[in-house]
C-alpha cells in the first residue's frame, strides 16, 4: 500500500481505498502526494487522521488547488486538537515519571488508568514501562489488531484482568474487533 501511495496520478478511488485500509505512514504518503486525487470523502477522513497526526496535516496543507474553505476551518481545527493532544501527552508523560520516581508505578495503576479511560496516562505509563516509544505504543492502541498490544503486555507479565482493560479501551477507540 505505500509503494502504491507514492505513484503519479493516483484516482480518487484508489486512494480512497488507501486511506480507509492503510495506516498512518500510507496516509501520509497519500497527503502529501500531489499528483494523487483526493474525494472529498477522503480528504475529510485524512482530516479526521490529522486530529492525531500532524505530518498527515502539512501534507494536506502543501497540496497544490485550493480546499472548500469548510475544509480549510477543519484543519485548522485538527490542528488545534493536535496542540490539545500534544499538551495532554505532556502532562501525562509528567505524572508517569513523578509515578516511577515515587515507586507509583504498577500494572495495577495502568489498568486503573485503563478502567477510567486515561488513554494518555495509559501510554506514558506502558512506553516507559515497556520501554517502547510513545508513537508505537499508539500505532498498537488504533491497529485493527491488538496482537502486538497484546505482546507488550505479555512480555510485562501483565494479569488477564489488565490485558482485558487495555484491549476494551484500544477497541473503543479503533476497529478492532472483539472477535479479534
Amino acid at each position: 500500500m505505500l509503494a502504491i501511495s507514492t505513484r503519479k496520478r493516483i484516482t480518487s478511488s484508489v486512494t480512497d481505498i488507501l486511506i480507509d485500509r492503510g495506516d498512518n505512514e500510507v496516509a501520509r504518503t497519500v497527503a502529501a502526494n500531489e499528483t494523487a486525487e483526493l474525494s472529498e470523502g477522503g480528504v475529510s477522513r485524512l482530516v479526521e487522521r490529522a486530529k492525531s497526526d500532524e505530518t498527515i496535516s502539512v501534507g494536506l496543507y502543501a497540496r497544490p488547488g485550493t480546499f472548500s474553505d469548510d475544509i480549510k476551518a477543519r484543519l485548522d481545527t485538527a490542528e488545534s486538537h493536535l496542540r490539545d493532544a500534544n499538551a495532554k501527552i505532556a502532562e501525562a508523560q509528567r505524572l508517569v515519571i513523578t509515578l516511577k520516581q515515587t515507586g507509583e508505578l504498577s500494572e495495577a495503576r495502568l489498568s486503573a488508568f485503563a478502567a477510567a479511560e486515561k488513554y494518555e496516562e495509559l501510554i506514558a505509563a506502558l512506553s516507559l514501562m515497556s520501554k517502547l516509544k510513545h508513537h508505537n505504543l499508539e500505532q498498537m492502541m488504533h491497529g485493527q489488531r491488538l496482537g502486538g498490544l497484546t505482546v507488550v503486555c505479555k512480555s510485562l507479565g501483565f494479569s488477564m484482568v489488565t490485558m482485558n482493560a487495555l484491549w476494551k479501551l484500544a477497541m473503543s477507540r479503533n476497529r478492532a474487533s472483539q472477535a479479534d
